[in-house]
């Protein structure tokens, strides 16, 4: 499993990016070496969301079904339900 960077680590590469500076420049410069797709990704984040903080990782996201699927499996689920009554 792959290593989360730093806030602080992630923040120094934006600034470079900021000023001016080439990705890979970037990622040869920082003390790790970070892999050059890291930037745009980081970059892209910190416009959407306005931080560069990681995402979560793991977890299980929940199922959901559109307006037609749940409307339709709702009507058939109740209507296999009334024939058992019968």
């Amino acid at each position: 499993m792959t290593r989360l960077y730093s806030e602080d680590l992630r923040g120094r590469a934006l600034a470079r990016f900021a000023a001016g500076e080439m990705i890979r420049a970037i990622g040869q410069a920082l003390a790790i070496g970070i892999d050059p797709s890291c930037v745009p990704k980081w970059v892209k984040r910190k416009r959407e969301t306005g931080s560069v903080a990681p995402a979560p990782i793991g977890g299980r996201k929940p199922r959901t079904l559109s307006g037609r699927l749940r409307h339709g499996c709702a009507s058939g689920f109740n209507r296999v339900r009334s024939r058992r009554r019968v």
